[in-house]
C-alpha cells in the first residue's frame, strides 16, 4: 500500500501548480508608468468665417504636442497646431450713395494655434485593452503668420482685418491606442472658441466689432511614451 500512497501524494503535487494556474484572471487593465509623451498630428480644422466672412477657410492641420504626466488620471499638454488656408479680403466702398463690403479676393494665411490643456484620462493612470480615453480643456491663442498681401497694402489701414493674436479656448475628447508600453495611437476631436475682431472701417460704425467662432479640428497621431 506504501507505493500507491506515494504514487496518489505525487500526482496531486504535480496538478497542484495547475490547478492554482487555473484559477488566476488576468486583467484587461495595465497600468501606465511613463511621464513623457512627445507626439506629432495631422488632420481637419473645420473654420468659422464668421458673420462678416472675414475669417481663415476651412483647411487640413498638422502639429506637435507633449504630454506630461501628473498624478492619478491628470496630465497636462502643450500643443502647437498649423493650418495653410486662406481667407476673403474685403474692402468697404461708396457705390449709388451707399457704402458696401466689396470682395477684392482671397488671401493667403498660416494659421498659428498653440495651447496649453489639462488632461483628465476616463480610466486614470490605466489603459482598458490599450484603450485609454480622456477629455481636455484649456487655452491658448491664434494668429496669422503669413506676409502680407499687396491688395491688402492698398486698402485703407482702418480697414485692414487682422487675425489676432487672439485668445482662444477649447474643450475636446479622444482616446490613446496603445501599441506595446512605449508608443501610442491617438484620435481626437477640439473645439476651439476665438473672437474675430473686425475694425470700424470695415463694419461702418463708430468703433470696432468683434464674432466669436467656433472651430473644430479633427485629429489623428502617435506620441512615444517613456
Amino acid at each position: 500500500m506504501r507505493p500507491v500512497r506515494l504514487l496518489t501524494v505525487g500526482l496531486m503535487l504535480a496538478l497542484l501548480p495547475a490547478g492554482l494556474a487555473a484559477q488566476s484572471v488576468s486583467s484587461p487593465y495595465r497600468f501606465i508608468e511613463t511621464r513623457h509623451s512627445p507626439g506629432i498630428f495631422g488632420g481637419y480644422l473645420l473654420t468659422d468665417s464668421g458673420a462678416l466672412d472675414l475669417g481663415p477657410r476651412s483647411a487640413p492641420t498638422f502639429g506637435v504636442r507633449y504630454g506630461l504626466y501628473l498624478t492619478g488620471p491628470l496630465s497636462v499638454e502643450a500643443s502647437l497646431g498649423f493650418a495653410s488656408t486662406d481667407r476673403q479680403l474685403y474692402a468697404r466702398t461708396a457705390t449709388g450713395g451707399q457704402t458696401l463690403l466689396t470682395p477684392l479676393g482671397e488671401v493667403n494665411t498660416f494659421l498659428l494655434m498653440a495651447d496649453g490643456a489639462l488632461k483628465l484620462r476616463i480610466t486614470g493612470a490605466r489603459a482598458w485593452r490599450g484603450i485609454a480615453p480622456f477629455g481636455l480643456l484649456g487655452a491658448g491663442l491664434v494668429a496669422d503668420l503669413g506676409s502680407s498681401d499687396a491688395r491688402e497694402a492698398a486698402i485703407p489701414e482702418e480697414q485692414r482685418f487682422d487675425i489676432g493674436p487672439s485668445f482662444a479656448a477649447l474643450g475636446g475628447l479622444g482616446t490613446d491606442f496603445f501599441v506595446g508600453d512605449s508608443f501610442s495611437l491617438r484620435v481626437d476631436v477640439r473645439d476651439y472658441l476665438w473672437r474675430l475682431s473686425y475694425p470700424a472701417g470695415l463694419t461702418g460704425l463708430d468703433e470696432n466689432e468683434s464674432d466669436w467662432t467656433n472651430n473644430v479640428m479633427f485629429t489623428l497621431g502617435g506620441a512615444i511614451h517613456f
